[in-house]
């Protein structure tokens, strides 16, 4: 061979299952895609065929199996920590598993009497996310997260004072409805956070955040949704929102004599504006040196 070889990995994605709780009289279903990623000194299987320090897939998936039945009811952050965790001890030649979990709520469905405890439905697009990665070093970090999650507002947001060149067609916006499509994830100082209750402050963060401010841009929103996160979050170091703003143009219907005051919308969702951004605690707070 001509060549050496570099960063290398494999690993098993896309691995999908109901865990249905039973164990009290409120049931719960959850659908978990789990992805992992083994990462590490596998050069004699990539260069020489040489198999012996390969986990194959049916250990992987039988995995991820039997641990979610052991992690039935814990946080996603948990039960990708256990997943990582695991396949670092029996996989020697591994320095870093990196496990991803997404989790897809079902609804007790809503009866005319109460709320069911056997029957379900899909509670829609939004997910939760939990990302651990663990080192053979001992370091361990962990992401939380909520993925897909739809926003929308009619008034309070704006766009003006925006760049312009020859091809800019753009027009001002003082008052324009905004729709955005996020993904938050959060990272905890330490393994001990409670991660259901820190889940459950970030997401209402995001919701007061999104309602309250002016926005500027989805941009300006995006960093806004982030900051609320920490501020909400005290066991959180860092957060980041990603997305995209959708397109809801307004549609023009003067063709055949009606006036449209901000009411009617083209739905367009083939091209999106991506927005990103990052927020990390400060050090230092006011007051201090």
């Amino acid at each position: 061979m001509n060549s050496s070889i570099g960063w290398h990995s494999f690993g098993e994605s896309n691995i999908e299952f109901l865990a249905v709780d039973r164990r009290t009289s409120q049931h719960s279903v959850r659908r978990f895609n789990v992805n992992t990623e083994f990462i590490g000194n596998f050069e004699r299987v990539y260069a020489k065929g040489d198999n012996t320090e390969l986990l194959p897939s049916s250990a992987v998936n039988n995995t991820v199996l039997a641990f979610a039945q052991r992690h039935i009811a814990a946080e996603p952050e948990r039960y990708a920590t256990a997943l990582a965790e695991r396949f670092l001890t029996v996989c020697p030649a591994a320095r870093v598993v990196e496990t991803t979990v997404v989790v897809s709520a079902f609804e007790p469905l809503r009866l005319s009497d109460g709320n069911s405890s056997t029957e379900f439905a899909p509670s829609g697009q939004e997910k939760q996310s939990a990302t651990a990665r663990i080192d053979r070093e001992g370091r361990i970090s962990i992401c939380g997260g909520i993925r897909g999650m739809q926003l929308f507002k009619t008034t309070g947001s704006h766009f003006r004072g925006f760049l312009r060149d020859q091809y800019t067609t753009t027009p001002v916006f003082d008052d324009r409805a905004l729709g955005m499509e996020i993904d938050v994830r959060w990272f905890p100082k330490d393994s001990n956070t409670d991660f259901a209750c820190c889940r459950q402050r970030a997401r209402q963060a995001v919701l007061d955040a999104f309602a309250e401010h002016i926005s500027h841009s989805s941009e300006h929103t995006c960093y806004v949704l982030g900051d609320a996160v920490l501020t909400a979050c005290p066991e959180i170091f860092r957060s980041v929102v990603t997305g995209v703003h959708q397109t809801r143009r307004l549609a023009d219907m003067s063709a055949y004599g009606c006036d449209n005051p901000g009411e009617i919308y083209i739905v367009d969702d083939a091209q999106a504006t991506t927005v990103a951004a990052e927020a990390i605690r400060s050090t230092l707070h006011r007051g201090e040196a």
